[in-house]
């Protein structure tokens, strides 16, 4: 998986601080930097697994007019993200496996919804968005 375009990265390297840099140096920095996280983050990834609660959510991650998704998967103890090119359950099996042994806390999307997991907890702010939402509705 492409983990972030070159473009992507030039523009977010502008937007912060107005700094221009080469497709070269880009690729080198980062094969060096993937070298040299590559171990901790496979760690990480593999100890959130093994965690007995997980929260998970997706938010749109708008790239160069191209809709992108950014992922966590967050613990008490450190938040991994994980930039994708969908919202599908496919990025979250690539995140957790295609079962969790633990309870995931989530919103009611799609995605979480029938994926094998011990138990899941649903986030109670959405519900209680669109309950308040219901309640201004006049019935008639």
């Amino acid at each position: 998986m492409d983990i972030c375009r070159d473009e992507k990265q030039q523009e977010l390297l502008w937007e912060l601080g107005k700094i221009e840099i080469g497709v070269g140096t880009l690729n080198a920095t980062n094969a060096r930097m993937a070298d040299a996280v590559k171990e901790s983050v496979d760690g990480l990834r593999e100890w959130i697994k093994q965690q007995p609660l997980v929260h998970v959510d997706e938010s749109p991650w708008p790239v160069l007019g191209l809709k992108e998704w950014l992922w966590v998967s967050a613990t008490q103890e450190c938040c991994l993200f994980h930039p994708g090119d969908t919202r599908s359950r496919a990025e979250l099996i690539q995140q957790l496996g295609s079962r969790f042994d633990g309870v995931i806390n989530s919103d009611d999307y799609s995605a979480y919804n029938g994926y094998e997991v011990k138990a899941q907890q649903k986030c109670a702010s959405p519900s209680f968005a669109s309950l308040q939402k219901s309640c201004e509705i006049e019935p008639w």
